[in-house]
């Protein structure tokens, strides 16, 4: 029943068309259409990634980033999580076959201090920021890390085929005061519209209403809540107000909304933020193709 119901969900979102695009995309394992300028950008490159190994960054996938990098670490906010078991502080990061391991860090995403000005050339990110109360205070920080010349390669949900589907994107005025309030990762805030709102039963298999309901209790420690909600748009003006230069854009089935950005170029922006720029007029989720 839920895999109808997941079925059922994509239809009604993304339509017929949507649907064998989907099916097109996953037989192939074809990556997205702005590889081409991601891969020039990052081969040879050591990046840091916040939470992963991440499967959209994997060969043969959406964005096959891990084939191009030279060298990537990785950071996980605690050293035991939902998502990918034990790991100690400073323990290898295997990341890619055939490629020498990198170095874990247990390190809040939102404070790398031990990491130094300029150490990377790139930060990856996957299905993290949404688990981030503070999101422009992340930025910040992996800005940082990178440099002036740094870049960072964000995949984020789109909320039009994920849980947060009947919940509202979240404004960029919002993102805005958490920055200037100084939110926590403890902050209590969304908690009780994500449990009333989220689509559970899209969890992994064996997920019950009971099991979800007690994850967001403990979500300090767990980190499963969805703090904010995305759709495309909002990851671009996010960029753009954490001073960004926007190098492309793209949101890509089943429900992801994918950007790169360098750290200079702020100011460069405008053709990303136009009501009917390029990535919204190709994009394949009817959200992000209604002007807001």
């Amino acid at each position: 029943m839920t895999a109808l119901r997941a079925i059922r969900n994509q239809l009604d979102t993304i339509g017929v068309r949507g649907m064998v695009s989907l099916a097109l995309r996953h037989r192939r394992g074809r990556p997205v259409g702005i590889w081409p300028t991601v891969e020039a950008a990052l081969a040879g490159k050591r990046g840091l990634e916040i939470g992963g190994p991440s499967a959209v960054f994997r060969q043969r996938d959406l964005v096959p980033v891990y084939g191009v990098l030279a060298g990537l670490d990785n950071c996980q906010f605690a050293s035991d999580t939902m998502w990918h078991g034990s790991q100690s502080d400073r323990s290898p990061f295997h990341w890619s076959h055939g490629k020498p391991p990198g170095t874990h860090f247990v390190l809040d995403g939102t404070e790398l201090a031990p990491i130094a000005d300029g150490a990377y050339d790139v930060v990856l990110s996957s299905h993290a920021l949404e688990h981030i109360a503070n999101p422009l205070r992340a930025l910040a920080e992996w800005a940082r890390v990178v440099g002036p010349e740094g870049h960072v390669l964000l995949v984020v949900p789109h909320a039009e085929t994920t849980i947060d589907r009947h919940r509202s994107v979240t404004t960029l005025e919002h993102l805005v005061d958490d920055l200037r309030r100084g939110t926590t990762e403890d902050d209590l805030t969304h908690l009780d519209e994500f449990v009333a709102l989220a689509d559970w039963w899209l969890e992994p298999t064996g997920t019950t209403r009971d099991d979800f309901v007690r994850r967001q209790a403990q979500f300090v420690a767990e980190r499963a809540i969805h703090h904010h909600v995305f759709d495309t748009r909002l990851l671009v003006r996010l960029l753009d107000r954490a001073g960004f230069g926007l190098v492309a854009v793209e949101a890509a089935l089943p429900f992801h909304a994918i950007a790169l950005a360098r750290v200079s170029g702020a100011g460069g922006n405008g053709a990303f933020l136009e009501p009917d720029a390029e990535w919204s007029r190709r994009s394949c989720f009817r959200r992000d193709r209604v002007a807001t």
